[in-house]
């Protein structure tokens, strides 16, 4: 998809600056593009440890807090993704109810939308569960993880 957008972007540059006229869908595509691709990634950044995470507060606590702390970040993630999911999942059924359409240059129905964000917070929080059952971390690298060192 990315790729798709960065073409389509180029295009629409290109034949502006030719005088011509671009396609009026380029920004309506770039913004469901990014949509998408935001809540597909999102959870496998969470389970490859891609995302930022801040280890500075973490670090600086003691050794015998860190495991407690460690499992209520997880829970306190797992907990708001969830909502955030309930909430996609309310809004796009309600959305598909009223029979919404996201007009722009592209029409699409609403409910796509919001469900998209739905399934993608469902997803990262099912992630952050496996990490609050013990399943890896975000905070020791791959050899602690493996009992390495």
């Amino acid at each position: 998809m990315l790729c798709g957008v960065a073409v389509l972007v180029a295009y629409d540059v290109i034949l502006r600056a030719f005088g011509l006229q671009p396609p009026q869908s380029t920004s309506g595509v770039s913004e469901y593009s990014l949509l998408f691709v935001a809540m597909l990634a999102s959870p496998w950044l969470v389970r490859s440890r891609g995302h930022v995470v801040v280890t500075s507060f973490f670090n600086l606590a003691p050794p015998v807090i860190k495991p407690p702390l460690e499992r209520a970040i997880y829970l306190s993630c797992a907990v708001v993704s969830l909502l955030l999911a309930a909430f996609g999942f309310k809004a796009g059924y309600a959305s598909f109810l009223a029979g919404e359409i996201d007009i722009r240059s592209i029409d699409m129905p609403r409910w796509i939308l919001f469900s998209s964000v739905g399934f993608g917070f469902t997803l990262i929080g099912i992630e952050f569960l496996v990490l609050l059952w013990g399943r890896g971390s975000l905070y020791r690298g791959e050899e602690q993880q493996r009992g390495i060192v």
